[in-house]
């Protein structure tokens, strides 16, 4: 008789997958999908505005940073306020506590 009950198997499932199948994988992640689609529209977004203003953009999970010259510092202001419509737009706030002012 085989068993995929690893405490019965000492831990071995004889060629049965214990946990999730591709199917519940595929419905577990597709709450997940609309965000994720988000996130690249947003990404992609920014990138954009930032290379419009000769700036680079850079994420790190929730934390967006941009980089540019004097020219760039200058416009910082307007810029700001591009990228909070955008992220209203995409679904997202921003922090103003983490944003410098």
């Amino acid at each position: 008789m085989r068993s995929s009950d690893p405490a019965s198997s000492g831990g071995r499932s004889h060629g049965k997958i214990n946990g999730p199948t591709s199917s519940t994988l595929a419905a577990g992640f597709s709450d997940f999908a609309p965000w994720l689609t988000r996130c690249v529209s947003f990404d992609l977004r920014l990138a954009a505005l930032s290379a419009a203003a000769g700036a680079e953009y850079t994420r790190y999970a929730d934390d967006l940073l941009f980089s540019g010259d004097e020219s760039f510092a200058r416009s910082v202001g307007r810029f700001k306020v591009q990228v909070a419509a955008i992220a209203i737009e995409e679904g997202f706030a921003i922090q103003h506590r983490k944003t410098p002012s």
